[in-house]
């Protein structure tokens, strides 16, 4: 089941992104991301909820749900696992926003679910866990955009 983990997405456009973005000035259709925050490096499990902040530019500005399509979503992976990537569908983004033929920039943060935990074995229950995400999107059109991978995070029980 796919569940929305996402605390806050904020997709703002500006006079001035909205001519930087357009799809004639050689922005691509893929979406690009790039790290800009996280909450914290250390937090305890159940109590702290750890967010994690990046950038959006994309071309032709078709990220995030739409009413009838919500085929737009973050993927991340932990690095700990090899059960692959989690998918979280982005919210319905207010389509006033959304030129396609001007791009869109903006900021999204959020919070992965499901939240990391500390591995179940004594050591890591115990004294805690260290892990760090890796993080791509992918648009309406299905545009995969480059894989960013956060700084470790210490899980504390």
């Amino acid at each position: 089941m796919k569940r929305i983990t996402l605390a806050f997405c904020a997709l703002a456009l500006t006079s001035a992104l909205i001519s930087a973005c357009s799809t004639g000035s050689g922005v691509s259709n893929i979406p690009h991301i790039v790290l800009t925050a996280m909450s914290a490096d250390s937090i305890v499990a159940g109590a702290d909820t750890l967010y994690i902040q990046f950038s959006i530019i994309d071309g032709d500005g078709d990220i995030g749900a739409t009413t009838t399509d919500t085929s737009s979503a973050i993927y991340f992976e932990d690095s700990r696992f090899d059960t692959g990537y989690f998918e979280n569908q982005f919210p319905i983004v207010d389509p006033s926003v959304e030129i396609s033929s001007k791009g869109l920039q903006g900021t999204c943060t959020f919070a992965p679910f499901p939240p990391p935990i500390p591995r179940s074995d004594t050591n890591h229950a115990k004294h805690g866990d260290t892990l760090y995400y890796r993080i791509f999107i992918t648009d309406r059109a299905k545009h995969h955009s480059d894989t960013i991978t956060t700084p470790q995070v210490i899980v504390r029980p």
